[in-house]
């Protein structure tokens, strides 16, 4: 972590942490520069490539068109997105021959995989993770009867006579499992823990947490969309305030809360999805004060 010396109105200052942290994770870089790679070459993106609306209408600007029923696939190459694919599109795809490239992040496979693994050992597989989240909806179309838990209440559901595999959706916060673990372990005989969370999830919560600790606002850039993006916001609300911005129009109404604070140290930090071109716009924002 590093202070950024520029001062803006009241001495205000901006507070940044490691520049790995002001862009997106590695998956979703890794697969918009091989979508960009591809320029040449007839291509559809199923789906969005990142839960961020600034960077797919970026895309879209770009010529790459974005499709979101495979109905509409013809011969072109599918680029299959960082958060998988369910099993009944992926059978679709080759059953019709239609080819594609799967970008599915390196994390998700690894959740698959384990997941299957438990399933063939007879184990009831649990993920501590958001039903409704692209990414679980399609780990969990390749397996038979996995149960997914997101609050207190669905703990419940558990048969605790089964032998029981805990996995986590890979960018579920340290927080809720620490919160849900313990109440499924009380019910249950048999079972076994493995986190399967993303190791960049986990640093850009670590990231999130020291930054909070040491303003009185953490902005956090990304869009209302992203799990992961609504994540680091809890996380700092736990020490500090915290938002979510997603350009640099959300600026004036969060600072005009805020114009009774002297030195108001703000930190500044990306969501795993976020394009680092909006990242450095807000920074150069806030630098210049032109919102």
């Amino acid at each position: 972590m590093y202070y950024d010396k520029t001062k803006i109105s009241n001495g205000v200052k901006i507070i940044l942490p490691d520049k790995k942290y002001l862009g997106p994770c590695f998956g979703i870089k890794r697969a918009v520069e091989k979508c960009l790679s591809l320029e040449g070459d007839k291509f559809v993106i199923y789906g969005q490539l990142a839960h961020n609306a600034t960077l797919c209408n970026k895309l879209k600007k770009q010529g790459i068109t974005i499709i979101d029923d495979l109905m509409e696939a013809k011969r072109e190459k599918v680029i299959i997105c960082p958060h998988g694919i369910a099993k009944k599109d992926k059978e679709f795809l080759e059953k019709r021959g239609i080819p594609f490239l799967d970008l599915t992040c390196s994390f998700v496979k690894n959740l698959l995989s384990r997941a299957l693994e438990f399933e063939k050992n007879s184990y009831q597989v649990i993920v501590i993770g958001d039903k409704n989240h692209v990414e679980i909806k399609n780990i969990c179309s390749f397996l038979q009867k996995p149960l997914v838990v997101g609050k207190r209440s669905e703990v419940r559901k558990i048969n605790s006579d089964k032998k029981i595999a805990v996995l986590t959706q890979t960018t579920q916060t340290l927080r809720k499992i620490n919160e849900l673990l313990p109440l499924i372990k009380r019910r249950c005989k048999e079972i076994v823990f493995i986190s399967t969370r993303c190791n960049e999830t986990d640093e850009r919560q670590k990231a999130v947490k020291k930054l909070s600790e040491k303003t009185d606002l953490v902005l956090v850039v990304g869009d209302k969309m992203s799990k992961n993006a609504n994540n680091l916001v809890k996380v700092a609300q736990e020490k500090t305030r915290a938002k979510l911005v997603s350009s640099t129009k959300g600026l004036i109404k969060i600072f005009k809360n805020l114009h009774y604070i002297s030195n108001l140290k703000v930190g500044i930090i990306a969501s795993a999805s976020a394009p680092a071109f909006v990242v450095n716009d807000i920074i150069k924002c806030l630098k210049e004060k032109t919102f």
